[in-house]
């Protein structure tokens, strides 16, 4: 997800809740397909087949970390974004070859001004459904003779109906009318965002912004100590689409990345049950505490 949060806001849009879609409704028709982990995470001989010991369960973070600006009526801000996701991310092990699955449930955005501004963050409306995932990418994990592991690019949709992994070129809505588009947190239909901003010149005010996104990012590292532990990101064609903007300002312009964007592993404190769909995410404290 690539929140948006350079914004200079006008007075705003009153915002009127609605009941959000249930995960009943929005998941209608979709199964999962997922075996169950052998009895120990440990590597076991499974009939002739001995299982790879990076099978099991993981909790995921990612840091994205960017420069943007957005400008309005010749004012110019600048930020520095640290964006944190957090995922589910399963390894399974499939006619001998791996297969990661990850399942992103909420992230939390850090803002600091550089310039045109005083204050400014975004936070997503709801925690615990505004930034869920649709459906969890079936990617191949590839490692190397010497101990390189990589996933095969397949994105996933936030906000929209859409499988990537069954429809690889599948074309994101266009409109909140478009019926691949559900609302997860009753407010409003696609991802929710709310940014708050202190201006130079002291104007503070809050807006809201609505999309649907993309996420096309694929991961790669070295495991250590023969464990899936750290790597890094790299996006190969992550889109968004606007669906509403009571901030005032332009679309935020990336100019650099800040740092490297990296990914950290540990295992699932609690087992993932990916019989369910969608997968049971645990709370943003509870992976902020698993992942500090």
């Amino acid at each position: 997800m690539r929140p948006e949060g350079a914004f200079i806001p006008d007075a705003g849009a009153v915002r009127v809740d609605r009941d959000a879609d249930t995960d009943e409704s929005i998941y209608e028709g979709v199964r999962s397909e997922d075996d169950e982990l052998p009895s120990s995470n440990n590597i076991r001989d499974a009939g002739d087949v001995a299982v790879s010991p990076l099978v099991g369960d993981y909790w995921m973070r990612a840091d994205l970390h960017v420069r943007l600006k957005a400008s309005q009526l010749g004012l110019t801000v600048s930020t520095t974004t640290d964006s944190t996701y957090y995922s589910l991310v399963t390894v399974r092990q499939k006619d001998g070859e791996l297969e990661l699955r990850d399942w992103q449930c909420t992230l939390r955005v850090s803002q600091a001004c550089e310039s045109g501004c005083r204050a400014i963050s975004t936070t997503l409306r709801d925690a615990a459904t505004s930034g869920k995932a649709f459906m969890a990418p079936r990617r191949s994990l590839n490692i190397s003779r010497d101990g390189h592991w990589s996933v095969s690019p397949v994105a996933y949709a936030i906000g929209w109906k859409g499988d990537f992994t069954t429809a690889p070129a599948a074309a994101m809505p266009r409109s909140e009318g478009d019926g691949l588009v559900y609302d997860p947190d009753g407010a409003g239909k696609g991802v929710n965002f709310a940014t708050n901003v202190e201006t130079t010149s002291g104007f503070k005010s809050t807006c809201d912004l609505r999309v649907l996104q993309k996420v096309a990012v694929t991961y790669e590292g070295d495991l250590e100590g023969g464990a899936l532990t750290t790597g890094t990101l790299a996006d190969f064609g992550s889109d968004q689409v606007e669906l509403g903007n009571s901030c005032s300002g332009a679309q935020a312009e990336m100019l650099t990345t800040a740092a490297p964007s990296v990914v950290t592993f540990v295992p699932a404190p609690l087992r993932i049950d990916n019989s369910k769909v969608p997968w049971p995410c645990p709370s943003l404290s509870e992976f902020e505490d698993a992942l500090p």
